[in-house]
């Protein structure tokens, strides 16, 4: 199931709205913290007030707790839940030329090397085993478990469906744990801007994220220290021009993103993207609102690994580590239908 939620927002407090369930996120962020296919799960209460004064229009503050596995199992590294727990506060400011809204996110993960021990159903595995064993086939299409250095090839295994990017160590007893911790803090700024044309606004948004609790030094291909700083900041900068409200509204655009490997955890970044993390991408796009509720998507990604010397980077066949890879070129085409 997508989504599966419950509202509470009273007619006499518009201000109030409570959600609890498997929802739309209703937050400000783009892909660079999370895929948009994916619909978190858990709770979100957001306090919203309308303002007259002649720039500040709006001021939002939202708490978020997202639960992403479950586990009550002591035998399983800590026997702990997972969770992520923080908060937005965003707000809208009217300049008369341009429209602006900036946010600033935190995000706090805990007990994320859930992430590296998933169950066959989890990872919709193909095969259990254990070790290098077979014990045979289990239901699932797949992905399966994610690959990379030292890591286990049937479940408990880690959980990465377009592949698996950050950092990771092993314990004296074989356990998978995470180099990095996640505490997302995130700013992004949203501007709108007035051409003259109505149905032809310019839009740019910009966005500055770092994990704050990265590990000082990653580890190299091989697994050993290296003497790099925190792979832990995420840049995106989108400009286009246009907007998709009314029939045949079209708009197109260009954004570039920077993105280090323990930026985030790669398991729900953007999965049309080069790999999750540690990479640099371009993107062209444009789209066409064919009818109210149809929508023609095309997209050129563009993207390498930004630095394939660092643990489970992924690159071409034939990359030496340490080199620049190619650049991957993909083309995307979608029909979106609404009903």
């Amino acid at each position: 199931m997508d989504r599966g939620y419950i509202t509470y927002q009273p007619v006499a407090h518009g201000w109030l709205q409570l959600t609890g369930g498997k929802f739309a996120y209703p937050w400000q962020r783009t892909s660079v913290t999370f895929d948009p296919d994916i619909n978190p799960e858990g709770f979100n209460e957001k306090f919203s007030f309308d303002l007259s004064t002649p720039v500040i229009k709006n001021l939002t503050v939202q708490g978020i707790q997202l639960l992403y596995s479950e586990n009550n199992n002591s035998k399983f590294l800590t026997g702990h839940d997972s969770f992520a727990v923080g908060g937005q506060v965003s707000g809208k400011l009217d300049l008369g030329f341009m429209t602006s809204t900036p946010s600033f996110t935190i995000l706090n993960w805990r007990n994320v090397d859930a992430i590296l021990n998933a169950s066959a159903f989890a990872v919709q595995a193909t095969t259990t085993g254990t070790g290098t064993t077979n014990n045979g086939n289990v239901p699932g299409e797949g992905p399966g478990c994610a690959s990379g250095l030292n890591l286990p090839s049937f479940p408990a295994c880690v959980y990465g469906p377009q592949g698996f990017t950050n950092a990771t160590s092993t314990d004296a007893a074989g356990k998978i744990h995470f180099l990095s911790q996640f505490l997302y803090a995130d700013f992004i700024l949203n501007n709108q801007f007035k051409t003259g044309i109505s149905r032809l606004p310019l839009n740019l948004i910009l966005e500055y994220e770092n994990n704050l609790n990265a590990a000082s030094h990653p580890l190299d291909a091989k697994g050993n220290p290296t003497n790099l700083g925190k792979q832990s900041h995420g840049y995106l900068a989108d400009i286009s021009l246009g907007q998709l409200k009314n029939r045949n509204d079209v708009q197109f655009g260009y954004a570039f993103e920077r993105e280090e490997q323990d930026a985030i955890i790669s398991s729900f970044a953007e999965s049309e993207q080069r790999a999750p993390t540690n990479i640099v991408q371009h993107r062209v796009y444009g789209l066409w609102k064919v009818r109210p509720n149809t929508t023609a998507n095309f997209t050129m990604w563009v993207g390498r690994t930004l630095n394939s010397n660092l643990e489970h980077a992924i690159v071409a066949p034939g990359t030496t580590a340490g080199t620049i890879e190619p650049w991957l070129k993909r083309l995307q085409f979608d029909l979106l239908y609404s009903f």
